[in-house]
């Protein structure tokens, strides 16, 4: 739902500038009664965008999926886990568009070429405090270039997974991913992903007919 209504700034501000920005701001906004808003002051955490990619191998009808650790959830579960399973993302660098970025993080992080590459949304992760948004999309295997792993001049060490369709949407109805970006990519990409799987299928099925009448006409 989009709605245009007024918001006054008197103060914005850089207080923190690092690989993460914040801005203080002071403004008053619009209330749904039409006043305005008693003056707030805001922090924002901006770390620009970001893009996701629910990446299926057709040939094999597995998804592939990557490991890696993570401080924040480490910090945050009190040092007992920081490693999650998720998708393959990476941030939107200046000059580069949400689909470049695709090509470039999947190859890096995974080691593929990609195809029928394909925007499911866009999402606000954590509104309340970060202007970060997630470009999430639905790509396919084309082939594979190299082992993957991350960049070793950014101190990536990434595992890369093939798991079966079935096994991943198990997990995911048992609760078991915890990133938010592979929650909503996996929920929003699983019917594109069964009507390829489908399709697979049933052009296998054709493929197993033609060789079996090719091997009756020839004996």
């Amino acid at each position: 739902m989009k709605h245009t209504r007024k918001v006054e700034i008197s103060e914005e501000r850089l207080a923190y500038d690092d690989f993460f920005k914040i801005t203080v701001v002071r403004l008053r906004f619009e209330k749904f009664n039409g006043e305005m808003s008693a003056e707030v002051r805001r922090l924002c955490l901006d770390r620009g965008d970001a893009v996701a990619v629910v990446l299926f191998n057709r040939q094999n009808n597995k998804l592939v999926m990557i490991e890696q650790f993570r401080y924040p959830v480490y910090r945050a579960l009190k040092r007992e886990n920081g490693w999650l399973c998720e998708l393959v993302a990476g941030v939107v660098e200046a000059g580069e568009t949400p689909k470049e970025v695709v090509a470039r993080e999947v190859m890096e992080e995974a080691g593929y070429r990609i195809k029928n590459v394909k925007l499911l949304s866009t999402v606000f992760p954590s509104p309340g405090g970060m202007s970060e948004r997630v470009y999430i999309f639905y790509a396919e295997v084309a082939g594979r270039e190299n082992a993957g792993g991350g960049l070793a001049v950014e101190h990536e060490d990434i595992r890369v997974m093939e798991l079966p369709v079935s096994k991943v949407y198990a997990m995911l109805k048992k609760g078991q991913f915890e990133d938010a970006k592979t929650v909503i990519g996996l929920m929003q990409a699983e019917k594109l992903i069964r009507l390829r799987s489908q399709g697979r299928t049933r052009i296998q099925k054709r493929r197993n007919s033609i060789s079996g009448q090719g091997k009756k006409r020839r004996a």
